[in-house]
Parts: structure tokens; sequence; C-alpha cells
């Protein structure tokens, strides 16, 4: 057996996650990777928020006994905003996640989470308001999953964050999310999804999505999650090439063996709750194009290391509450390692 071929015959879906982290941004990639059990990312490192689905409803085994361990960082080059003032952007994760317990039919996994996002300057948003130079947070998951002994499968995971700033006069709210999900899966590789996703991230007010999905990923070229609110698509045209869209879009080529470049467009997004006094959701956003590597080496069937480097474009960046400031176009560069095993 080659080189090439020992690396198609990891686990698929093994596979087509680790490839997937080459392109995308740091901080989603140690998120999904390190926080297992968060709710719209649950699993593999750097995958798309449709993995909580697909696994949940199509893996019987569910990483039944996986445990993870990852650590990375990311750097927006220091770039001017449209009001003369000027700062750069750092972030870090670090974290662990890792099976309790299971049995026939139930089992429990639990993460926590470490990260870190520094300005160079602290920023003035238009309003008046001083943005925190430095937000630290730390994170608890956990994933409680039933399997019935027929088709269906239920879960609940739950992730509470707590973060802290050095700014005297601003503190940052708490946050929870959820997620609860009934899964039937008629054959494999193939699943109807329904449940809720609830969220109080995105501004000073909660969010609770209803979740209504079909999922097939019976076939070795193809994967495609149709329904609300995740649509992605995932094509294998040739061995060596896969594309995928949804949420945003890419293109990888495995160079060699178990090493991968990946070409991506997405879109970069985070968000705070913020008091000083008044509460305030201050949120970035932003699209990238991104030039990513990836290898994977499996020291064993059980064992995984993934290593990661990318170098990106971001534009269209904008951080504020109602008015935002308009940051100039910058640079980006991450790196990431992490080990998974069974």
């Amino acid at each position: 057996m080659s080189d090439s071929e020992g690396s198609h015959n990891l686990p698929k879906q093994i596979r087509e996650r680790s490839v997937s982290c080459a392109g995308t941004g740091i901080t989603r990639r140690l998120a999904v990777l390190t926080a297992v059990v968060m709710a719209a990312a649950i699993l593999m490192p750097c995958s798309s928020r449709a993995d909580v689905f697909d696994d949940a409803a199509t893996n019987p085994a569910f990483m039944r006994d996986i445990h993870l361990v990852g650590a990375g960082g990311s750097r927006i080059n220091s770039a001017a905003t449209n009001d003369g003032q000027r700062t750069g952007i750092s972030s870090y994760q670090a974290g662990v996640a890792a099976n309790l317990w299971n049995n026939e039919h139930n089992q429990v996994l639990a993460g926590i989470q470490y990260g870190r996002r520094a300005f160079d300057q602290q920023l003035i948003l238009p309003d008046g308001f001083a943005m925190p130079e430095q937000l630290d947070s730390v994170s608890g998951a956990f994933l409680y999953k039933h399997i019935t002994s027929g088709d269906w499968s239920l879960s609940q995971s739950a992730r509470y964050t707590r973060y802290a700033t050095e700014h005297p006069s601003v503190t940052v709210k708490d946050t929870i999310d959820l997620v609860g999900l009934a899964a039937i899966s008629p054959e494999p590789g193939i699943a109807w999804i329904f449940g809720y996703y609830y969220n109080q991230m995105s501004d000073t007010k909660n969010h609770f999505y209803p979740v209504i999905e079909y999922y097939n990923g019976a076939h070795d070229r193809w994967t495609i999650t149709v329904g609300y609110p995740i649509l992605s698509l995932s094509v294998s045209p040739h061995p060596y090439w896969s594309m995928t869209a949804g949420g945003g879009a890419s293109i990888a080529y495995e160079i060699a063996a178990q090493n991968y470049l990946r070409l991506s467009y997405l879109a970069d997004a985070w968000a705070y709750r913020l008091t000083g006094p008044e509460v305030k959701g201050v949120a970035y956003t932003a699209k990238r194009f991104d030039l990513g590597w990836t290898s994977l080496y499996a020291i064993d069937h059980r064992t995984l290391v993934v290593l990661s480097a990318s170098v990106g474009w971001e534009f269209d960046r904008k951080l504020g509450a109602d008015t935002k400031l308009v940051l100039d176009d910058a640079a980006v560069l991450g790196a990431m390692v992490a080990l998974s095993f069974y």
C-alpha cells in the first residue's frame, strides 16, 4: 500500500474534517477542536457547523472514545480605521475535550477552553465606547447523548463562557449556548434532524433558532446538508480534489500523502456583550480569502496529529455596535497543532 493510499484509508469523517482546516480562521478552528461539545460546532478540528448535525445523527458511536487537545493562534496585521485610529488583533486559544463515560446507549463528553483576543491599541467606537484592549475567556462544555435501540438519537449540549478584561470600567457578560437535537437515521449515512439552537453571543438580545435538516453522507464523492439553519455541499470529484460550499466556499488538493493545500473564501465574525455602564453588543465582521496547508500524521489507527498553517487577506472589516468603525484591509497569519486519539 502506498503512502497516498494510506491517507485515503483514513476514516472519511476524519479525513474530510481535518483537511477542511487548511483555509479557515484559526479562532474558529480551535473553538471547534477544543469545545467539542460547543453548541454550533461539535467535533473534529475546523469543521463546519453542520458537523453537530451529521455526527449526532449518523454515527452510532458518535466519537464514543475520542479525546482531543489543541492550541493555536492568529494575527491580523495592524491597519487604520476610517477615523484615524490604528490597531492589529492577536488571538490565541488552547483546550482539551474528552469522552467521560459511555455505555451501549448513553455517552457524556466534556471540554474546557481558554482564549484571548488582544488589540495593539485601544479603539474608541463611534459612540464613544472604549473597546477593551484585551479580552480573556474560559469556557466549559458538556454533551449528553442517548442512542436508542432503533434509529433515533437524542442529544443535549451546553456551554458556559466566562469573560474577563483589564479595562477598569468595562465588563464582559458571561454567555450560555445550548443545542438540543433529535435525529432519525433510516439507513447508514442518511438522517433527518430536528431540534433547537439557543445563544446570546450575537448582540444584546438572546437568540433561539429552530433546526430542521436533511443530511446525506452515504456517498464517497459527495455530502449534502439541506434545511435550516444549515445548507452545505461537499463534493470530491477526484480522490485528490474536494470542493465545499455553505457559509463560504473552498477547494482542497492533496499535494502529497496526507498533506493538503486549500483555498477558501469565508466570513470572519465574533461578538461580545459589554457593559460600561449600559449593555452593548459589540460585533466584528469581515470577509477573508485564505490559503492554507494541513498535514495529517496518523501515529496509528487510533491517533491523529493535525498541523495547520494559513495566510490570508481580510477585507470589508467592521467593528462596533449600531454605528461601526471601518477598518482597512489587512493580512492574516495563523497556525494550529492538534492531537486526537480514540
